[in-house]
């Protein structure tokens, strides 16, 4: 036993031993290893560069030794002199162990925030918390608040004194800067209302959805904030070339390999009409659209277009092939509300269908009425790149009347939606819980459940990334036939800023029905439960998910289902 316990004090004392750094006169001691940047080495032991520099009187040296070491948490230091050597006692570090934030408005709850205790205490930990605060008030309708930031050192205490100002409406703002198209054009972008309450990430939305349009190189809102509280917004911009050809790679474990091209003619115009095409391909289908986006009102800052195209498409699946040939027009209404996005599309569609491989009709001509509104979030558009909060809801209808080139009158009928919820309102997220579905039906003549002008590939199929995860990408229903109902929900909870390096485990699950029948589901219930990690690498989200999948009350010759994985680069829950 004494040999235990002396071995044990060994390797305490060994463990325990203080790190020494050395250099130009100067040995620190402390529980590790200092490393000086080039600069600070400069700073305390002089350069031949500069003459005035190449001496550094030892008060100087200890002012600035005692900054580098306060900027590593080490306020606790200790200077001594033997001979002509300067000895340091760094101390331990200090950490954060109390936050307070005094004067804060109601409606920021700053207590939410995370990854603030135990963090060292150093001015650059400091000024972090300070800019953190001065957005979050901004994000809650005070454009120029005041934070005075204070650090108490024996307490190991972070203060923050609050000055708000009185909260703000956003108003109608003037645009600076090279101007080669009507300023007013600039606000069938904007995200919010005058007269709403302020919040910084919709002029930041705003500016984004300009750049999106390939109109501008650059363009951002200036805040000037006052000593007397006052401030002034202006919209500054850098008009872009009216041509532009961009590249998109991407990857999936369904697709392979995903490329995507478009070139895009814009300002063809005064009202800033442009003409785009895009070329997709991935393993399993391939298209190329032509479109010319047309403004046609005499007010420059309405939605209110035409839209004119063509698009043909080439699909291989494992149970079909078909290409498709379209051409179409239709007109697009937008609007905005305090909250949300909305859009209205809606037009006569010509299509040619040609099934290759599959079930028939191996032909179809259809002549169709298609619909699409959809409603969006600001905070789901704002946080795309990073789903953490919002929601999106998308309604797609195509109807076609027997005479008008269609054999029998027809509609499908799809809902899709997708909510997100930041659980507790943690900063940054701890939980994310999503919430995605979609409903599809044909709606046929009276007395009908099924129809054969329906093409292979207009018909519902489930299986993949997309929606059940347990299963093979469109593998139900397992005849090959495709649905004419279904119904698909799922479930997943997403770690946020938890882990290192930014990965995020994830578990999820997924629950379904179809039918092959008009409104009419069967009674086969497939669901998935699984697990799956997602990463926000710095190029883009990657995301790998394994699923189980699980059949309820099978119907005759039904899928036999087993695990499967998913792999994507660039795609989103």
């Amino acid at each position: 036993m004494p040999f235990f316990l002396l071995l044990l004090t060994l390797l305490i004392s060994v463990s325990a031993k203080a790190a020494t750094t050395s250099l130009c006169g100067i040995r620190i001691e402390g529980s590790e290893e200092i490393k000086f940047t080039d600069t600070e080495k400069d700073w305390l032991c002089g350069t031949a560069k500069n003459d005035a520099w190449k001496s550094i009187p030892d008060n100087q040296r200890i002012f600035f030794l005692k900054s580098f070491l306060q900027s590593r948490a080490y306020h606790q230091a200790q200077f001594t002199y033997e001979k002509d050597l300067l000895l340091v006692q760094t101390g331990p570090k200090s950490h954060v162990q109390k936050f307070n934030v005094l004067h804060a408005p109601p409606v920021w709850d700053w207590k939410k925030r995370r990854y603030i205790l135990n963090r060292p205490f150093t001015p650059n930990t400091l000024d972090e918390i300070n800019k953190w605060a001065l957005r979050r008030l901004q994000e809650h309708g005070y454009v120029c608040p005041q934070v005075e930031s204070r650090g108490i050192i024996d307490e190991e205490t972070f203060l923050l004194d609050v000055n708000a100002g009185s909260p703000a409406v956003f108003g109608t703002y003037p645009t600076v800067g090279e101007e080669d198209l009507d300023p007013a054009i600039l606000e069938r972008f904007s995200a919010f209302l005058p007269g709403e309450p302020f919040d910084i990430r919709l002029l930041e939305l705003s500016s984004t959805r300009v750049l999106n349009e390939d109109l501008f190189l650059s363009t951002y809102y200036d805040i000037a904030c006052q000593k007397d509280g006052s401030y002034s917004i202006v919209r500054r911009m850098i008009p872009a070339k009216p041509r532009l050809l961009s590249f998109g790679v991407g990857f999936d474990s369904e697709g392979g390999a995903l490329i995507k091209s478009t070139f895009k003619q814009a300002r063809l115009t005064p009202a800033a009409d442009s003409l785009e095409t895009s070329l997709y391909a991935s393993f399993i289908e391939q298209y190329i659209t032509f479109n010319h986006y047309h403004y046609f009102l005499d007010d420059l800052s309405s939605r209110t277009h035409l839209i004119s195209g063509a698009k043909i498409r080439h699909e291989s699946e494992s149970t079909y092939e078909a290409m498709t040939y379209e051409l179409g027009t239709g007109v697009s209404f937008g609007k905005e509300w305090s909250t949300a996005t909305s859009s209205l599309q809606l037009g006569p569609y010509l299509t040619r269908t040609d099934v290759i491989r599959g079930p028939g009709p191996y032909r179809i001509d259809s002549l169709y009425l298609g619909t699409e509104v959809s409603l969006t979030s600001h905070m789901y558009e704002y946080y795309l790149a990073d789903p953490q909060k919002g929601w999106t809801v998308t309604f797609n209808s195509a109807s076609q009347v027997e005479g008008a080139v269609a054999n029998e009158d027809l509609h499908r009928l799809t809902l899709r939606h997708q909510v997100l919820w930041n659980l507790q309102g943690w900063d940054p997220p701890f939980l994310i819980l999503g919430w995605r579905g979609s409903i599809g039906a044909f709606i046929l003549p009276d007395g009908f459940t099924e129809s054969s002008q329906i093409p292979i590939n207009w018909r519902f199929f489930m299986g993949g990334d997309a929606d059940l995860r347990g299963f093979a990408r469109k593998q139900l229903p397992q005849d090959g036939q495709g649905y004419l109902t279904y119904i698909y929900q799922g479930l997943e909870l997403r770690a946020g800023d938890v882990l290192p390096y930014n990965l995020q485990p994830l578990i999820f699950f997924d629950v379904a029905k179809g039918g092959e029948s008009s409104m009419k589901l069967n009674s086969a219930l497939y669901y998935s439960p699984g697990a799956g990690l997602r990463w926000g690498s710095p190029i883009g989200s990657m995301r790998a998910t394994l699923g189980r999948g699980f059949v309820i009350d099978p119907v005759p010759n039904d899928v036999d289902p087993g695990y499967q994985f998913f792999f994507s680069f660039g795609r989103e829950f």
